[in-house]
C-alpha cells in the first residue's frame, strides 16, 4: 500500500519522513505523525510528521496514556476523536498541535508483540473515523512497523530522537548536580543511549587537589577502555581511526576532553551529522562546566540545595518530574500537592508561565538560576516552610533552564533556515525541505511583518520566548504564521490568506511595548511574496519600516509602500547620516543653536508647503518679508545652495536624515510613512511669490 520498497535505500530518518507523507496521502488527511516508543524512558518521542512543525522532532514527547496517541499506545488499540475540541483526552502541545486540526485517529505500531510507536492522522474538518478507516490505518501501521523494527535501535534514529533532548537538558543537569563529576557521568550515560555502540570517557582538567587530568567512565569510576585512556593522555590509541577526541568548550581543552571509541572500527566518526552533533555536545558541556564552581579556585564544592525539613521527599519528588520531562505545569502541580497551597510562575515581564497567578500572593521568590533579570515564583496563602520554598524555587529554576535551552536550540535552528532563505545562492533542492521543517510552504506567498526593538538579549531567552508568544497569539498559529527570532526583534512570515494583519500587528505591538517597559517598538508590514523572487528584498524592507516606526515612536504598523526617502536613508548607518546632515545643514544648525533662530524649521516649512510663501509664512506665524529674509539668510549661510534646485534637493534630503538622528526634535516634516498624512496641497508659488 505504501510501496516502502521504493524508500529502502534512504537513511532511517529520511525514510520515516517519506513514510508519514505517504500515510497522509493514503488516508486523505492533512497530517500524519509518527511517534517512536523509547523503552528506556518509557515515553513516545516524535519521530516524523507530515503537516506539522518538523522542528519539534526529538523534543515533543508523550507518556503512555497521555493524549490520544498516548492512550492508543497504552491500550494497544485504535483511539479516535471526531472533534478534539470536545474530547478532554486530547492534549494540546503548544507550537505543535495546531488548533485548526479538529479530528484525530491514532493506532499503535507493534512488531511481534513489542510496542514500537504510534501512528496518527489529523484533519482540518471534524471527521468520524469508521471501521474501514481504523482498519486501513492499522494495516499501514503494520508496514511502518517493519521500518521501525529495523531502525528503532539504529544510531541515526536514536541520535535524532534523543540527541536534541541531551543538548537541551545540559543546563538542567548542571542545576541539579553536585559537581563536575556528576554532570559528566550523566552526559556519558545519555551518550550511551544515543550511541549504544560506542565506549565513552571524559578527562577533566586538573582541579585544586589533582596532579593530572581526572578520567571519568560512564559508571562514575576511572576504569576506561585502554584506547580511550591512551587518547586522553595524548598517546596514540590502538585503533586510531575508531577513536574521536573532542575538547570541552570553545577555549581548547581548558575544561577537558571527551573521547569516544566506536566498536564499528575505522571511519565511524566520518559522518558529518554525527560528528557535528558530538562537537555540539562537547562544546555545550564545556560551557555548562563553566557555570559550576571551579575546583582550582574554591576550597570546597558548592553546597547542594538544602533538602526540605517539612517534607522529607520533596526535593526528590520535584527532581523526578524534571528528569521525566513532564513539564513546568506538572512540576508546579506536584509542588502544590505536596505543600497544600498554590504556586505560580511568571517571567521577568510578569507573563504567566504555569500554575495559579491570580489569587492572594503571600510570597514571591526570584528564580535567579534561570534568567537575569529573573522570573518569579508566586506563593499562595499558607506558604510552606522557608526550606521547602527554597527547594521549590531551585527546582523550578532547573526546569526553566531546560525551557531556555530548548528555546535557544529551536531559535538557532529556525535562524539557520531563514539565513538560507535569505542567501543569494540558496539551492531550492535544499531550501524547500528545510523550510518545511519550520512549517513553511514555499509555494505559498508570505507577508513579512517585522517587530523591532532595541536591547534584544538583555533580558534573556525566557523573556524572548514570552515576546514570541505575544506575537504568536496576536497573529496566529503555524503554519499560517511562522516566527523567527532575530538579533533585534521578531520576524513573522504571515500567509497571504490571513486577514486583518495590520490590526493584529498593532495589538501585538501594544502588548510588546507594555512588557518592554519603555523600550520603543516598531512594526513594519511588507507585501506578500513567494520565495525566492523578491523574498530577501521584501524582508529587508519590512525590517526598515520597523526601524523607522521605532525611531519615530510610531505605535502602529508602517507599510513598506510608504517608506519613501526613509527607505534609502535607513540602508546607511548613522555615521553617514550625521556627516551628510553636517555638510548640508551644519551652518543652519549652528546658527539656530547660537541665536535661538528657526532657520531649520523655516526650511522644513518651505519644503513641506512646496515653496508657497504665504502658506509658509502663515504656518510659521511670521510676515512674508520676515520669511524672505530668513530664506535669504539660509542661502547665504549655505553658500548659495538654497537657490539651486539640486542644492535644495540635497538640503531637503538632509532634513529627513536629521529627523532620524533626532526624532525628539520638533519637526514640521509630514511623516507620511508613519502618520499616513497626505502631502501638503498648497500650490507651488515658487520663491518669488508674493
Amino acid at each position: 500500500m505504501l510501496a516502502l520498497h521504493e524508500i529502502d535505500g534512504l537513511e532511517a530518518d529520511e525514510a520515516l519522513q517519506a513514510v508519514v507523507t505517504r500515510v497522509a496521502r493514503r488516508m486523505g488527511t492533512e497530517v500524519a505523525t509518527l511517534y517512536a516508543y523509547d523503552p528506556d524512558r518509557e515515553r513516545l518521542v516524535l519521530a516524523a510528521t507530515h503537516g506539522l512543525a518538523r522542528s519539534a522532532i526529538g523534543f515533543v514527547t508523550l507518556a503512555l496514556g497521555e493524549g490520544i496517541s498516548g492512550e492508543a499506545a497504552l491500550r494497544r488499540s485504535p483511539v479516535a476523536a471526531a472533534d478534539v475540541g470536545r474530547d478532554p483526552q486530547f492534549k494540546i502541545i503548544p507550537g505543535f498541535d495546531q488548533s485548526r486540526y479538529r479530528s484525530i485517529l491514532a493506532v499503535p505500531v507493534s512488531h511481534r508483540g513489542e510496542l514500537l510507536g504510534v501512528l496518527n492522522v489529523q484533519t482540518v474538518a471534524p471527521r468520524e473515523y469508521g471501521p474501514a478507516d481504523r482498519d486501513l490505518l492499522c494495516r499501514l501501521a503494520d508496514e511502518v512497523a517493519r521500518h521501525l523494527a529495523r531502525t528503532g535501535r539504529d544510531g541515526h534514529l536514536a541520535l535524532r530522537l534523543r540527541g536534541p533532548t541531551l543538548l537541551s537538558t545540559l543546563s538542567g543537569m548542571v542545576a541539579a548536580s553536585g559537581g563536575r563529576t556528576e554532570v559528566c557521568v550523566r552526559v556519558l550515560a545519555e551518550l550511551a543511549v544515543v550511541l549504544p555502540e560506542a565506549d565513552t570517557a571524559i578527562a577533566l582538567s586538573p582541579g585544586r587537589h589533582d596532579a593530572e587530568p581526572v578520567l571519568i567512565a560512564p559508571d562514575g569510576g576511572s576504569d576506561v577502555h585502554p584506547d580511550l585512556a591512551a587518547a586522553l593522555h595524548g598517546g596514540p590509541p590502538a585503533a586510531e581511526d575508531a577513536v574521536l577526541v573532542l575538547p570541552l568548550g570553545r577555549d581548547g581543552d581548558r575544561h577537558g576532553l571527551l573521547a569516544l571509541r566506536s566498536a564499528k572500527g575505522a571511519g565511524s566518526w566520518r559522518d558529518p551529522a554525527v560528528r557535528h552533533y558530538l562537537e555540539s555536545v562537547a562544546e555545550q558541556l564545556g560551557l555548562a562546566l563553566e557555570r559550576l564552581p571551579d575546583p582550582a579556585a574554591a576550597p570546597a564544592a558548592a553546597p547542594e540545595p538544602e533538602r526540605s525539613t517539612g517534607e522529607p521527599g520533596l526535593y526528590d519528588r520535584l527532581v523526578a518530574v524534571v528528569l521525566d520531562d513532564r513539564g513546568l505545569e506538572a512540576l508546579v502541580a506536584e509542588a502544590s500537592a505536596a505543600c497544600g497551597t498554590w504556586f505560580g510562575v511568571v517571567d521577568c515581564f510578569g507573563t504567566p508561565l504555569a500554575g495559579t497567578v491570580d489569587g492572594e500572593v503571600s510570597a514571591e521568590l526570584p528564580l535567579h538560576p534561570a534568567e537575569s533579570p529573573p522570573g518569579r515564583l508566586l506563593v499562595g496563602p499558607a506558604p510552606p516552610p522557608e526550606d521547602d520554598l527554597a527547594v521549590i524555587a531551585h527546582v523550578v529554576a532547573l526546569e526553566l533552564a531546560k525551557w531556555k535551552a530548548a528555546f535557544e536550540v529551536e531559535s538557532r535552528l529556525r535562524g539557520d533556515v531563514l539565513d538560507l532563505l535569505l542567501s543569494d545562492d540558496a539551492d531550492p533542492r535544499e531550501a524547500l525541505p528545510r523550510a518545511s521543517l519550520v512549517g513553511l510552504n514555499l509555494a505559498r506567498p508570505y507577508r513579512p511583518v517585522w517587530f523591532g526593538y532595541a536591547g534584544e538579549g538583555e533580558d534573556g531567552a525566557l523573556a524572548a520566548r514570552s515576546r514570541a508568544e505575544i506575537v504568536r497569539r496576536a497573529l496566529g498559529e503555524p503554519p499560517q504564521v511562522v516566527l523567527f527570532q532575530r538579533p533585534h526583534g521578531i520576524l513573522a512570515l504571515v500567509d497571504e490568506a490571513v486577514g486583518d494583519v495590520e490590526a493584529r500587528a498593532r495589538a501585538a505591538a501594544r502588548h510588546l511595548a507594555a512588557v518592554l517597559r519603555g523600550r520603543a517598538v516598531g512594526v513594519g508590514c511588507g507585501t506578500p511574496v513567494v520565495w525566492p523572487d523578491g523574498f530577501r528584498a521584501a524582508v529587508r524592507r519590512a525590517e526598515l519600516a520597523s526601524d523607522l516606526g521605532r525611531r519615530l515612536g510610531h505605535p502602529g504598523p508602517v507599510d513598506v509602500g510608504r517608506l519613501g526617502v526613509y527607505g534609502l536613508l535607513l540602508e546607511l548607518d548613522e555615521t553617514a547620516w550625521r556627516a551628510f546632515v553636517t555638510e548640508q545643514l551644519g551652518p543652519l544648525l549652528d546658527h539656530d543653536a547660537a541665536t535661538g533662530g528657526e532657520l531649520v524649521r523655516t526650511l522644513e516649512a518651505y519644503h513641506c508647503l512646496r515653496g508657497g510663501l504665504r502658506a509658509v509664512a502663515d504656518a510659521l506665524f511670521v510676515h512674508v518679508n520676515t520669511l524672505k529674509y530668513r530664506l535669504a539668510r539660509i542661502d547665504a549661510l549655505t553658500g548659495g545652495r538654497f537657490s539651486s534646485p539640486s542644492g535644495r534637493f540635497q538640503m531637503y534630503l538632509a532634513l529627513y536624515a536629521l529627523r532620524l538622528l533626532e526624532p525628539e526634535r520638533p519637526s514640521l516634516l509630514a511623516d507620511e510613512a508613519v502618520a499616513g498624512l497626505p502631502p501638503a496641497t498648497h500650490g507651488p508659488d515658487g520663491p518669488g511669490a508674493r
